[in-house]
């Protein structure tokens, strides 16, 4: 039922399933400035500064002996970098290792500080529940037939694609036949416009 392409939350767009890896050029992940402004393009540069903001203000404690004025926007971008290219660990840091001197074990605890952030993010500052009144606005126009005249909300279950898994097979727990590969599972609760108001996961294959 929902399409990825429709959904309209932006921050969404930082995690939601793509058919394939984004292809970085080579020559934007070289600097900070350039990396930045890609990821500003492919999700938007209000999402990333939304998310940015928000991560900033966290008292967080990173890993990492060479920590300059732009380390902590290097973990966000560096953590934004990974998840929409689909690099393993160490590919990433080859791309950004002029830019963020870590080893490959500090990158991945700051990651996974981060997309903890950005979830936390997504559910305070991004994704309104609302209220009856906007369901019913936003259903208003749909034009349903008498039976469906009254639902505001719809619920649904979307796999998004994980990036060059390996052993996942189809009996695998990660198997998704949606996807006919490996995913992981999601529920979305949206309103009439498709506009999501809640976002769970990750849920396992049997629900």
């Amino acid at each position: 039922m929902f399409k990825n392409t429709t959904l309209k939350n932006e921050d969404l767009l930082l995690f939601k399933s793509i058919d394939r890896p984004y292809v970085f050029l080579k020559k934007m992940v070289k600097s900070y400035k350039n990396l930045r402004t890609e990821l500003r393009s492919l999700l938007s540069k209000n999402a990333v500064e939304s998310a940015f903001n928000y991560f900033n203000k966290q008292d967080l404690v990173f890993w990492g002996e060479q920590q300059g004025p732009r380390f902590r926007e290097m973990t966000f971008l560096a953590t934004l970098f990974k998840d929409t290219s689909g690099y393993g660990y160490e590919k990433v840091l080859k791309e950004i290792k002029n830019n963020y001197p870590v080893s490959k074990k500090s990158l991945q605890h700051n990651v996974e500080i981060t997309r903890k952030i950005l979830a936390e993010w997504s559910e305070k500052e991004e994704i309104k529940l609302g209220d009856l009144d906007q369901w019913r606005k936003a259903a208003k126009n749909l034009g349903a037939r008498n039976e469906f005249k009254r639902v505001t909300l719809w619920m649904d279950s979307t796999d998004m694609k994980r990036f060059r898994p390996k052993g996942v097979g189809k009996k695998h727990e990660s198997w998704s036949y949606k996807l006919q590969g490996a995913g992981r599972r999601y529920m979305i609760l949206a309103d009439a416009k498709r506009m999501v108001r809640k976002f769970w996961g990750i849920l396992t294959k049997n629900i």
